[in-house]
């Protein structure tokens, strides 16, 4: 039966949509390579033997320093280890929790999301980071920064920059990362609601994007002035970037 109650169809021609595509556009060069045979020479190694990481969630090394990585546990614990083989053990080098004064919440999906080294990392010691945490007793997004003074091997400080309130713990993306331009891009799932991405003034299914070295406004962070939505709208926040 049509959306009338009959079995005509719709008798109202349907909107356009305020957003979207209306057609797939076409796919000339885009193609998927074929799938490699069962025989060939790709296999997974592991690399470091005698590493034993438990829930790892992100691992990266510094900018321009490829002699260690560090590594993030979902439950908000950092370690470090040399990039030779075999390793020494991985060393705990931040407790986000226990900098923070928050708990790094790992309830359904939740938990210590992802980290992203500033540029500068060499000079500034910055770790952004992005987890999960309570505020109010509810479920909350928050992202900020892990500090390492020159000299020092630990994180001894953190600040936060932002965080908000989400209705669950999951479907939390958390993406965190900086652009070739220096910018912070960051993102936060959809908050398990499929619609929550068409809402207008929202985080969820946006990238925004921020400039912390600039602060502005009375925040810990700047808005790129080449943010589709600098200014502010009825519609988006200034930090969006993209949104779908």
């Amino acid at each position: 039966n049509g959306p009338d109650g009959g079995d005509g169809g719709p008798t109202t021609p349907p909107e356009r949509s305020a957003f979207g595509l209306e057609a797939r556009p076409s796919n000339k060069t885009c193609i998927a390579p074929a799938r490699p045979p069962a025989t060939g020479a790709v296999k997974f190694e592991r690399v470091f033997q005698t590493v034993n990481l438990v829930q790892t969630i992100a691992l990266g090394q510094p900018p321009g320093d490829g002699s260690r990585w560090f590594a993030a546990s979902r439950t908000g614990k950092i370690t470090t280890f040399p990039a030779v083989s075999p390793p020494a053990a991985p060393t705990e080098v931040a407790d986000v929790a226990a900098l923070a004064g928050r708990p790094v919440e790992t309830a359904q999906e939740g938990g210590f999301l992802g980290f992203a080294f500033h540029p500068q990392f060499a000079t500034n010691g910055r770790l952004y980071i992005s987890f999960t945490t309570t505020d109010g007793g509810g479920p909350a997004s928050e992202v900020g920064y892990l500090s390492m003074p020159p000299g020092s091997s630990t994180f001894t400080s953190y600040t936060k920059i932002f965080g908000f309130n989400r209705p669950k713990f999951e479907h939390n993306g958390g993406g965190i990362a900086f652009s070739k331009d220096g910018y912070l891009l960051l993102g936060f799932g959809d908050g398990t609601n499929d619609t929550y991405g068409q809402r207008l003034h929202t985080f969820y299914s946006r990238i925004l994007r921020i400039d912390v070295d600039n602060p502005a406004g009375g925040n810990a962070y700047g808005i790129p002035p080449s943010n589709p939505f600098k200014n502010g709208t009825s519609e988006e926040p200034p930090e969006v970037y993209a949104t779908g």
